[in-house]
């Protein structure tokens, strides 16, 4: 099984409910071997674009660097985020 990290953008929409905007391999043709180089070239992305770095649990144990925008009620309505992908060949 191979183990690769993707660049996720998700508008979240008023009620809460998330939707894909863009992902890694097939709008930004980029995937990455290692969450930190995933997070190094989301930070290379989410900069200028006023989005606040915060901190996400992803899954059970681990805790994933996530960039959002929130509205003035503190709702996010776009994130930034790694996302990591297993699969077989």
């Amino acid at each position: 099984m191979e183990k690769i990290f993707i660049i996720l953008l998700m508008n979240v929409w008023s009620n809460g409910e998330p939707e894909i905007v863009q992902y890694g391999t097939s709008v930004m043709s980029e995937s990455f071997a290692s969450r930190n180089e995933c997070e190094f070239r989301l930070a290379e992305l989410a900069d200028g674009q006023g989005l606040k770095r915060e901190k996400a649990i992803s899954g059970i144990v681990r805790a994933n660097t996530v960039y959002r925008s929130r509205d003035i009620y503190g709702h996010v309505n776009q994130e930034y985020s790694c996302l990591e992908v297993n699969f077989k060949y």
